[in-house]
């Protein structure tokens, strides 16, 4: 009797661990959803802000852009499909989850500067974009792994202070390259402006971080 006792209390404790982890997922992933993805929207905002004039606090109230001015909904739903077909993609095998995520690479940041930009749009310029830029971009990403290193070794201080910071600016300039390549039509004039087309930018895009990425080859590294 005393085993049939404790074999069900140990079945007990465990389903009840069980629904807890599943609470805990289930918590992170809506977390995720509905306020991480929009924040990282906000924080490709704020550095291709940064990337082109001096950062002030207004530029910081940029990282929550998603929650303001009616976009949120847009921006949650287009981020969400973004993680779900990566997800779905890398159920077929692991490689065509990574080819998909690159190609979805360049949402976050079109959604930055159009936050009103269809759903089905967003993913048409980033898959336009990244077209035969995968591969370099994927070389350009193994590059950091020594600055992850460093990153590691300081407990995560040079990254916070250094690293993330260098690796988010070289992404926001690989983007402002991969858009003047793209024949895309959608422009945002609070940054300046385009002239019709990414093809053809405006006056700001003359002060573009050129040490971070141009033409496919990574500068200053």
């Amino acid at each position: 009797k005393t085993t049939g006792i404790d074999g069900a209390l140990v079945g007990g404790i465990m389903a009840i661990a069980a629904v807890f982890a599943v609470a805990v997922i289930a918590i992170a992933v809506i977390v995720s959803i509905f306020v991480l993805n929009p924040i990282e929207v906000g924080c490709r905002r704020y550095f291709i802000e940064a990337a082109y004039g001096e950062v002030t606090m207004k530029n910081i109230s940029v990282l929550v852009m998603a929650f303001k001015d009616g976009k949120y909904g847009n921006i949650v739903k287009t981020m969400f499909l973004k993680g779900l077909y990566q997800f779905l993609w890398s159920l077929l095998l692991i490689v065509p989850g990574i080819v998909k995520s690159y190609e979805y690479r360049m949402i976050p940041y079109i959604l930055a500067e159009n936050p009103d930009v269809m759903t089905e749009e967003a993913f048409r310029l980033s898959k336009e974009m990244m077209d035969g830029e995968k591969w370099e971009t994927f070389v350009l990403d193994l590059s950091f792994i020594g600055w992850a290193l460093v990153a590691g070794i300081t407990c995560g201080i040079a990254g916070i202070f250094w690293v993330n910071p260098y690796v988010n600016m070289t992404g926001t300039a690989l983007y402002e390259t991969l858009k003047r390549r793209a024949t895309v039509d959608y422009y945002d004039k609070t940054l300046g402006g385009y002239q019709n087309i990414y093809g053809n930018p405006g006056a700001y895009m003359d002060q573009a971080p050129q040490d971070y990425y141009e033409d496919g080859n990574i500068r200053d590294l």
